[in-house]
């Protein structure tokens, strides 16, 4: 579908949440709703996006990017300066900036030289103000750049804080934009589909081969993994970076060089013969040295065979099941040990091995305090109904908001 562009006057603002507006504009073919980010509340504009069919709202105008129209009239540039939330100016300093200046007020505000001959302006006063309108202006060149991308303009002041220390940022993205992969949501596919039909692409860039790598350790991450094999890494990667004429053959060579690149980098970690993104194999790490710490300095009072066989045989009883030998093994381990991982797929009686292991314990440690807990709500709400006793979210448990 084609993007509509429609140049519009704001009318009212009748929602803003964080970033989300919905703003009432007046145009040629009469008013229109527009939902988005970054939305011109003051001043002529020109939307960019589709019209979609809200189930509640109806026909709205959903915005890809907005972008401002500077105004020309006297009374326009003052209220300009005073909405757009520039550093410094109010209505009485707008005033006297647009009287100095007329028409060529825009170009004087990027120049502390000429602002300091406003009444009321000191040097202080005039660098502020020009660094905070050049801001205002870099961020709508932002919002038209990633628009290319289909990168909504909720994510513009995201992309503009990650790159902000990066001298002429937004010319290096520009001629780099795989780098935008960096952010949060924007992923290698978004940007990939754009520069593949882009004149002079290159599939062979350096940007694209290691943003292409990274991608492939992302999705294994979310697919529940922390490492891949490189063969299995590449395998996957040149199915993305695959282009028409190309023969897969040519990306092996790439791959390796961008491979020894993000490991010399530290982008991705090499450890016993396999591949991690490096906050994956920190995290890893990390678990594993508290895992041993608890298994080493675990305190758990030790009880004889006799007298843990003894509960098991008990508790089977109070909860009326019988446990094969696997289990009773299990749950014995559970009630010798400080750490233990008992695991088994659906059926295989994980369920009934948890009501004994919890009347066991309840047995053995009268005196203690039993606390159960699950990663999701609708996995602790389950665990509650089958042992009949409270259980919570991990969240819940270590106070996480």
């Amino acid at each position: 579908m084609q993007e509509l562009a429609i140049r519009a006057v704001p009318v009212q603002v009748r929602c803003e949440f964080d970033d989300y507006q919905v703003v009432v504009y007046e145009t040629e073919a009469g008013e229109l709703t527009a939902v988005g980010s970054l939305l011109c509340t003051e001043g002529e504009c020109v939307l960019h996006g589709n019209f979609s069919q809200h189930k509640k709202y109806g026909k709205q105008f959903q915005v890809t990017y907005c972008e401002e129209v500077l105004p020309t009239t006297s009374e326009g540039m003052k209220r300009y300066l005073v909405s757009s939330g520039i550093a410094e100016i109010g209505s009485a300093t707008a005033d006297r900036i647009v009287d100095t200046f007329g028409a060529e007020t825009f170009q004087a505000m990027r120049d502390p030289v000429r602002l300091v001959t406003v009444q009321g302006i000191s040097e202080t006063k005039a660098e502020k103000i020009v660094a905070s309108f050049k801001k205002c202006q870099e961020l709508q060149e932002y919002v038209q750049f990633l628009a290319d991308y289909r990168i909504p303009s909720g994510k513009t002041k995201e992309v503009y804080q990650k790159f902000s220390g990066i001298p002429d940022a937004l010319s290096v993205l520009q001629s780099r934009p795989y780098l935008l992969c960096m952010c949060e949501g924007i992923t290698f596919a978004m940007i990939d589909a754009v520069q593949k039909q882009r004149e002079g692409f290159d599939p062979i860039h350096g940007d694209r081969i290691c943003f292409a790598l990274s991608a492939v350790m992302q999705q294994n991450e979310q697919n529940g993994h922390v490492f891949m094999q490189k063969e299995d890494l590449f395998e996957k990667a040149v199915n993305i970076l695959r282009t028409p004429g190309c023969d897969r053959s040519v990306f092996f060579p790439y791959m390796q060089a961008g491979l020894v690149y993000l490991v010399k980098n530290q982008t991705l970690i090499y450890d016993c013969g396999v591949l991690y993104r490096k906050p994956m194999y920190l995290a890893e790490s990390e678990s594993a040295e508290k895992l041993l710490r608890l298994l080493w300095d675990g305190q758990k009072q030790k009880l004889t065979k006799d007298k843990i066989d003894a509960a098991l045989v008990e508790a089977e009883k109070r909860q009326k099941l019988a446990l094969s030998k696997e289990q009773r093994n299990a749950v014995s381990y559970a009630l010798t040990e400080t750490v233990s991982i008992i695991t088994g797929g659906p059926g295989t009686g994980k369920t009934c091995l948890l009501q004994v292991l919890i009347c066991a314990e309840e047995m053995l440690h009268p005196e203690g305090k039993l606390t159960l807990c699950a990663p999701t709500g609708r996995a602790a709400r389950k665990m509650a109904e089958s042992t009949g006793k409270v259980a919570v979210t991990m969240h819940h448990l270590l106070e996480i908001r």
